[in-house]
């Protein structure tokens, strides 16, 4: 999939942010490979070897208040211009994860029942996530549970190997910036266990919790699709 999208719905007094991310790929270096030349023959070539960027191209905090209703529907219309649908009909596919802790799963209802009756537009590839403590991927039903740990993760490593890149034109891109640098763990040398600071405690964490799930979602994928 090329874009993913990540959306945290705050509370009556927390913000709701949208994140939009677009893989993009690029070339990294070449490899040799023999490539046939006739019935008998073969010859050794170089190739270009390719990965991917992730390009934040859509960030978005709505002011407090807005109803859940009016975010829903301006996802389900940003989705709708990710991939538009195609000359001949055919249809992309875009995903949307959501934050389905607390609030967020009457949310979902929200999206799914709109994405049910939307006419035309892409494929929605939709993962409702609940955050746990654990230390593995679950599943129940539609939901997935994800560990803390590996959402926020997904984004700060993104981000420190520079796959993951910022428009200049992007509103809240600094104050993203700043939340990703910010971003400390901290490791008890006697369980193992780490703990993160902050973790929802911030006032504006939300743009960086939502553009990790979008990190998340696609490292998730780019994972299971990777030969054992």
């Amino acid at each position: 999939m090329r874009y993913w999208l990540g959306a945290d719905f705050g509370q009556a007094s927390d913000y709701t942010a949208v994140s939009v991310l677009e893989r993009v790929p690029i070339e990294v270096g070449e490899r040799e490979v023999v490539r046939k030349t006739g019935l008998l023959t073969r010859e050794r070539v170089r190739v270009p070897t390719h990965d991917h960027e992730l390009h934040l191209r859509y960030l978005s905090r709505p002011p407090l208040r807005t109803s859940y209703e009016r975010i829903s529907d301006g996802i389900v219309s940003r989705l709708r211009e990710l991939e538009p649908t195609g000359a001949f009909g055919e249809r992309g596919t875009v995903g949307l994860v959501v934050d389905a802790t607390g609030v967020g799963r009457a949310v979902v209802d929200m999206l799914t029942e709109r994405l049910s009756v939307a006419v035309g537009g892409p494929k929605i590839h939709l993962w409702p996530v609940t955050v746990t403590a654990g230390q593995h991927v679950t599943r129940n039903g539609p939901f997935m549970g994800v560990p803390k740990r590996e959402l926020i993760h997904a984004g700060v490593v993104a981000l420190q190997e520079g796959r993951l890149k910022f428009g200049a034109e992007v509103p809240e891109r600094e104050q993203l910036m700043e939340e990703l640098l910010a971003y400390r763990i901290k490791i008890n040398l006697q369980t193992g266990h780490d703990s993160y600071q902050p973790w929802r405690q911030g006032q504006h964490d939300d743009l960086l919790f939502a553009t990790c799930l979008a990190c998340w979602a696609w490292g998730f994928v780019k994972r299971s699709l990777e030969p054992a």
